[in-house]
């Protein structure tokens, strides 16, 4: 996965290569054409040399301006391959990410919700990837942090299958109003990809920008 990476790190400086050959085809052709007005000239009314300087001049800008377009664009790749390189090192770790999907992973999975205030009524549903609810649960509602660590089992006890599941929580006030919360998950990486030049990590099939984030842990429960 890391690979695409390379694909879009070549696409860039292949512009600016590609640039600069234009640029130098073009600057070729002038020079054709100089010489041949210069060679035929009429010695008694000779050419305004003064255009022709400009348009050396601007050509010399323009290289310059192509010349510094690839050296941003070699930092960029070199960025980009420290961030890709960097990345690979998450595989197999367990990380802890803002959003509300993650991985039944050998029948353990694990969320923490922040409420900014005391809630009078707090409720957890987990679906399914299908979107199927298999388990609700009335959750601690004091203000803080809670953390609520799932064993697979839906709400008749059945066990169920590891794959991706949605943890969403409802919390409301005592005048019935929803309590904004911020929410992780926590999820083992699986793989990394680059989409338009950053790094996604992947729990399965979930996806994690690197800036979702929030920290990587030793191991969680069962994970």
């Amino acid at each position: 996965m890391v690979a695409a990476a390379s694909s879009n790190t070549s696409a860039v400086a292949g512009a600016s290569s590609q640039a600069l050959a234009d640029l130098s085809g073009n600057l070729d052709n002038f020079l054709t054409i100089l010489t041949t007005q210069l060679q035929f000239q009429d010695p008694l009314s000779p050419l305004d040399t003064h255009e022709f300087t400009n348009q050396l001049v601007l050509f010399s800008s323009v290289e310059q301006q192509v010349q510094q377009n690839r050296n941003l664009e070699s930092l960029v790749t070199l960025q980009q391959n420290n961030v890709a390189l960097g990345s690979v090192e998450y595989i197999g770790q367990v990380i802890e990410a803002n959003g509300n999907t993650t991985q039944l992973e050998n029948s353990v999975a694990k969320t923490t919700y922040f409420l900014p205030k005391n809630a009078l009524t707090a409720r957890l549903n987990i679906s399914d990837a299908s979107g199927d609810v298999v388990l609700t649960r009335d959750i601690p509602t004091s203000a803080g942090i809670h953390t609520f660590v799932w064993d697979g089992l839906n709400g008749q006890g059945v066990q169920q299958p590891d794959g991706p599941y949605s943890f969403s929580i409802t919390a409301k006030d005592t005048g019935d109003e929803l309590i904004t919360h911020d929410q992780t998950v926590f999820g083992t990486v699986t793989g990394v990809a680059f989409e338009n030049g950053n790094a996604i990590l992947r729990m399965g099939d979930i996806p994690v920008p690197l800036s979702d984030i929030n920290g990587v842990e030793q191991e969680v429960g069962g994970l």
